[in-house]
């Protein structure tokens, strides 16, 4: 009687017979979720499980949410405060992973979890268009979607989940690139952002921009019109990361010395290399080191 849902006091012996002391196995059939006993009495034992009833909804449930459920979590949602952000995540990327997250992203929305769950102002509709376009994207892109506008936002939510340094980082390259997208960006500045950060992070920044334009009120009189998205993502599907062919061994060969002012020359080679659209090839690049060392006095 202490378990959160009905379908979670199931029970099995070792001679396999099944156990159902609290109708478990009715909600089952009929993929419900509800809480056992009085919700308010179960919400209280431990408020995470206002998150795991949205999950266990978004997961199993094929009809509508249990309106009991529902309106206790609603009226004791200031209990979510008191968990640990580490729990609030967990719970929060099960939510946006789940079957029918997309239903649930509007129904918390609706009752008012997600503003002080994430600390920002959600917008659920950019998170929604994501899933319906992308079903297969992951619950940090739809996170993502659902909280962040600006570089800012990224560096919050990731202190208010405590969300993993690649998680942290993965949400802030993508907030850059968003924030810097335009259709009509170069085809050199696409390949540096590729050579920096990978075309994975700028295919994923650049599904957040299209989203962003395609809920704007006239992108239904330019779709299928301007190509221009079509372009920088066949860029970014296409071109190949290619390696920076000198290394600091090279250099020491040239009779330079290890330490800040060899790596100083080496960078600055590398971003020459960057701004010719990584066209020199090693011969190039050995002659051009050349005039940098006189530049630099190495």
């Amino acid at each position: 009687g202490r378990r959160d849902f009905t379908i979670n006091a199931l029970y099995c012996d070792a001679d396999g017979q099944v156990h159902d002391p609290l109708g478990g196995y009715g909600d089952l059939a009929a993929r419900r979720v509800r809480f056992i006993g009085g919700a308010h009495a179960r919400i209280r034992e431990d408020y995470l499980r206002i998150l795991r009833f949205f999950r266990f909804t978004a997961e199993y449930s094929d009809g509508e949410i249990d309106a009991a459920g529902l309106a206790a979590s609603g009226e004791l949602r200031e209990g979510i405060q008191r968990l640990s952000a580490e729990r609030i995540r967990v719970e929060v990327l099960k939510i946006l992973a789940a079957r029918r997250a997309s239903e649930m992203i509007d129904v918390m929305y609706g009752h008012g979890f997600w503003a002080p769950l994430l600390g920002l102002a959600p917008v659920p509709k950019h998170a929604q268009a994501l899933i319906a376009t992308a079903p297969h994207s992951d619950a940090l892109a739809r996170l993502f979607a659902l909280a962040i506008t600006t570089p800012e936002d990224a560096v919050h939510l990731a202190h208010r989940l405590r969300l993993s340094t690649a998680e942290r980082d993965r949400l802030s390259v993508c907030a850059t690139l968003t924030e810097r997208m335009t259709q009509a960006l170069p085809k050199n500045t696409i390949h540096r952002w590729i050579y920096a950060n990978g075309a994975d992070a700028v295919l994923e920044a650049l599904d957040m921009t299209e989203i962003r334009h395609s809920l704007k009120p006239n992108w239904a009189s330019q779709q299928g019109q301007d190509p221009a998205w079509t372009r920088l993502r066949a860029i970014a599907k296409t071109w190949t990361r290619p390696i920076f062919p000198v290394r600091g061994q090279d250099l020491i060969d040239r009779g330079m010395k290890p330490g800040p002012a060899m790596g100083d020359a080496l960078r600055t080679l590398e971003i020459w290399w960057m701004a010719q659209d990584f066209v020199p090839d090693r011969g190039a690049l050995l002659s051009r080191l050349e005039e940098i060392r006189g530049s630099l006095h190495l």
